[in-house]
């Protein structure tokens, strides 16, 4: 095998490397997205906890009791806050799936080599690996003569 073949492996080796590095950074982007949409999935379920109490509660009211219709309008009212504040978390959650969506569309990219590494890190990678080997083989052939 000559010189310049040992070089393009060498190459490859070192852009699958870059490759998984910039893969990895996307995939930690992706962990935190995912911890965000629990987060605000948490949140809806919560709300919808809140909304439910509020319905109990109205259904404790006492038709009686001289406050009962500010109580019932102050229950409806908190119930229509609870609402909006639902359609919003799911609009970030929606965001967020969307943002994710692109992030598994850029490691596609990545793995398929249409985002292209740095040529200058890959050829100081390339570099490390060809000195890598070229000590690696130096060690071995003062080794071999040594031993002889």
């Amino acid at each position: 095998m000559n010189y310049n073949t040992i070089v393009e492996k060498l190459k490859i080796i070192a852009r699958d490397g870059l490759r998984m590095n910039m893969v990895s950074r996307v995939q930690t982007q992706i962990s935190d997205i995912e911890k965000n949409i629990n987060e605000h999935t948490e949140n809806v379920m919560n709300l919808k906890k809140n909304i439910a109490r509020e319905n109990f509660a109205e259904t404790q009211l006492v038709e009686a009791d001289p406050d009962f219709a500010e109580k019932k309008e102050d229950i409806k009212k908190e119930v229509e806050m609870i609402e909006k504040l639902i359609v919003s978390e799911n609009e970030t959650i929606q965001k967020f799936n969307e943002l994710k969506d692109e992030k598994v569309k850029k490691i596609e990219s990545i793995q398929n080599g249409e985002i292209k590494v740095s040529i200058d890190e890959l050829n100081e990678k390339t570099n490390e690996l060809i000195n890598e080997i070229t000590k690696s083989t130096a060690v071995k052939a003062v080794e071999s003569v040594t031993n002889n």
